[in-house]
């Protein structure tokens, strides 16, 4: 691959860039034939999967639907079109997420029961999830451990720190299960992250979660 050195960073000819939310792609591809010397550049995209561990679900599925909608090349004249159909399909999602959580508050305060049953059965519907912790290898093993060092400092601000920064490491090793798919044991279900010890009941490595064999639903 050539490159060289622009004022402010590295230019690309070409960028090799993995599956991720499209503002992050933007940024990647910034890269790319940044000066415009060499006539036109081009980005390469492709999915290994790792992005479960790094990005919001959400954002993830909003990319995948709108670039479903663009041929397998996309030229740059039409990145623009399709930066605002994903900024408004991130504005729209955060607005259903506001309404159904609006509509809840209010139901509880009317002490309206029959109503606040059926946003929760909205929201269980809505693919909700569990952040799990896959412990694969020992290294992972030895991330969990540090992660449980830093949770037990009693120093609000000092705890915050030490997550902030394990974070990183932290997430390498983080999927989501499936609320319908998936019960935790009762006592971590309160959990932000959740050390599933039985993971490769619910999880393989090289496909995914694990659905039932009578499920129809897809996991992306």
């Amino acid at each position: 691959m050539r490159y060289r050195f622009a004022l402010f960073g590295i230019d690309l000819d070409i960028v090799y860039r993995d599956f991720a939310p499209i503002d992050s792609l933007n940024q990647s591809a910034g890269r790319c034939n940044r000066n415009g010397i060499r006539g036109q550049g081009m980005v390469k995209l492709f999915h290994t999967g790792k992005d479960q561990f790094i990005y919001d679900a959400t954002l993830r599925d909003l990319t995948r639907q709108v670039l479903k909608k663009y041929p397998a090349i996309i030229e740059e004249k039409d990145l623009y079109n399709l930066n605002r159909e994903y900024a408004v399909a991130v504005r729209q999602a955060v607005a259903n997420q506001a309404d159904v959580s609006q509509k809840l508050i209010t139901a509880m305060k009317r002490l309206d029961l029959e109503e606040v049953n059926k946003g929760f059965k909205l929201i269980e519907e809505d693919n909700r999830s569990y952040n799990v912790f896959i412990a694969y290898n020992a290294e992972a093993k030895a991330t969990w451990q540090q992660y449980r060092n830093c949770m037990k400092l009693e120093e609000g601000f000092a705890r915050k720190r030490a997550i902030k920064k394990l974070t990183p490491a932290l997430l390498q090793y983080v999927t989501r299960f499936p609320k319908k798919h998936y019960e935790p044991p009762t006592d971590k279900t309160h959990q932000f992250i959740i050390n599933e010890p039985n993971w490769e009941l619910y999880y393989d490595l090289q496909t995914g979660f694990i659905l039932p064999e009578n499920s129809t639903t897809v996991i992306l």
